[in-house]
């Protein structure tokens, strides 16, 4: 248990820090998200498939060729290492998922093809997000409008879709969270841990 604090400490400092860095102030009580994850059960930590943490290094198939040492991709390794731009929430199967913040239903749709995991993009007046492994309400459809703590739908197991494919290894189930914040007039991709953080909810 120490250890998980201690992985879910280390996660909140380093939003902070990227907050700060990027010149974004501390959020207000009007810029707080909740855990779209009711309970709330902390965050993905580190498994076989690797740690749900924004930015922490996500692995794919470099594109260009096949470990040719001549590659400027991938050098060689035949894969490429990037940043992962979400933040999963951790969760049980049927959990009820919420919305964060006051929104707009932008889209509903599919996180995978051929899948039958849950895509639904939220548009607010400062804040987006999208949420993935969800399986929508039946009664939500594209361009109703919520409020922060509406139900949403509930948590799929893709921890059992990814196991399915990769026998053998093991993943914390969990919802995806992307977060972009309006700066000007662009959307940009940012972390929502300091603005989960100042909610009192991690």
């Amino acid at each position: 248990m120490a250890g998980q604090d201690s992985y879910l400490w280390r996660l909140l400092v380093r939003g902070w820090r990227r907050a700060t860095r990027c010149s974004i102030l501390a959020p207000t009580m009007s810029e707080q998200l909740v855990s779209p994850v009711m309970p709330f059960q902390g965050f993905r930590e580190i498994d076989d498939f690797g740690g749900g943490g924004y930015g922490a290094p996500r692995r794919k198939v470099c594109p260009e060729c096949e470990k040719d040492p001549r590659c400027k991709e991938c050098e060689g390794k035949g894969y490429i290492v990037y940043p992962h731009e979400g933040l999963d929430v951790a969760g049980k199967v049927m959990d009820q998922i919420v919305l964060p913040h006051d929104a707009r239903v932008a889209h509903v749709g599919i996180a995978y093809p051929n899948s039958d995991l849950g895509s639904i993009h939220l548009h607010g007046e400062n804040f987006r997000t999208r949420l993935l492994y969800v399986r929508i309400a039946s009664d939500l459809t594209k361009g109703m409008k919520a409020e922060q703590g509406d139900l949403l739908g509930t948590l799929q197991y893709v921890a059992g879709y990814h196991q399915a494919k990769s026998p053998g290894k093991r993943m914390t189930n969990h919802t995806h969270l992307d977060f972009w914040i309006k700066k000007g007039e662009a959307w940009v991709c940012t972390d929502p841990t300091p603005y989960l953080a100042a909610s009192g909810m991690a």
